[in-house]
């Protein structure tokens, strides 16, 4: 679940949706917004990403925006690290160089 005004996303029961909205040479973000339940899709092959489609929120999604390759790179190397690490330091992701906003 998504909350804005606590700043937080809790995962963990299918009830936040990531998209790509948007992906160029110079940036790619990616949405977080909510949704129903439901069960956890991971993606094991990057064939089965659907990529870019444009999204209309029902609420206002919370937005990751990367402007290095590097940085998702850092974040993804934290998040399939150790994962009682990667607990431990989410809340620090902005100091491995890429800015969470809110549109």
């Amino acid at each position: 679940m998504i909350n804005l005004n606590k700043h937080r996303i809790d995962f963990g029961k299918g009830d936040v949706g990531i998209g790509v909205i948007g992906n160029t040479t110079d940036s790619a973000q990616l949405a977080f917004y909510n949704q129903s339940a439901r069960p956890i899709h991971i993606l094991k092959n990057p064939d089965q990403n659907p990529g870019f489609e444009p999204m209309e929120f029902k609420e206002e999604p919370f937005i990751m925006s990367f402007s290095n390759p590097e940085s998702i790179d850092a974040v993804i190397s934290i998040l399939t690290g150790n994962t009682s690490y990667s607990f431990a330091v989410i809340s620090h992701l902005s100091s491995y160089g890429f800015s969470v906003t809110s549109v």
